[in-house]
């Protein structure tokens, strides 16, 4: 019941042509979006869209909503992941859309499409999910007399939480080359080595 209360309490009527509350990134449509173009001198576009591919690739299953998919000529690679925010110890599911571009000497990543969903419990089976423009709407993040839920600045504060770790495990992933394990250093050559290399 805790659960149902935490989620129906941010889920106020949404109002057409609403307003998210400052300090929360928006692109030109009004959708809350991250982005940032960073450089990465020395480094071309292909070795970007590799390192891009193998960050999205990486993550843990739990974490992928979907596969990551990539546009080689357009050197692009998107997918959707989530993370575990906490609002009054209760997990929620925020789920996001990662898109990394790659050019020479740089690359771009947006994060957007953000959207909470509670997890089924026994006491609250139903699933609701809610975006990110809905939970920061101005409408709906300040009560009557102007100031902010404590739930919606829980939420606040918890996305720009789980916002600022995924740019830095993104940045720290695109700055290094991806080295794939040989079967010397696992130990498993031995395993596969038949002598049979007249293939």
């Amino acid at each position: 019941m805790r659960k149902a209360l935490l989620l129906f309490g941010v889920l106020a009527p949404f109002v057409l042509g609403a307003q998210v509350i400052d300090g929360i990134p928006v692109n030109k449509k009004g959708k809350v979006q991250y982005r940032e173009v960073v450089e990465v001198k020395g480094e071309d576009a292909d070795e970007l869209l590799y390192r891009a591919y193998f960050y999205q690739l990486e993550k843990p299953l739990e974490q992928m909503e979907t596969f990551p998919i990539e546009h080689e000529l357009r050197k692009k690679v998107w997918g959707r992941f989530s993370a575990n925010v906490y609002i009054e110890k209760v997990r929620v599911k925020m789920t996001f859309t990662l898109i990394l571009e790659c050019k020479d000497g740089r690359y771009r990543y947006t994060i957007t499409d953000l959207a909470y969903e509670n997890y089924p419990s026994v006491d609250f089976p139903a699933v609701i999910s809610t975006s990110a423009e809905r939970l920061f709407d101005r409408n709906v993040f300040y009560n009557h007399s102007g100031q902010a839920k404590i739930i919606n600045q829980q939420y606040m504060l918890e996305t720009f939480e789980a916002i600022k770790q995924e740019k830095a495990r993104i940045k720290t992933a695109m700055a290094k080359p991806v080295v794939l394990e040989s079967l010397e250093s696992t130990g498993e050559k031995d395993a596969y080595d038949d002598n049979d290399d007249d293939w």
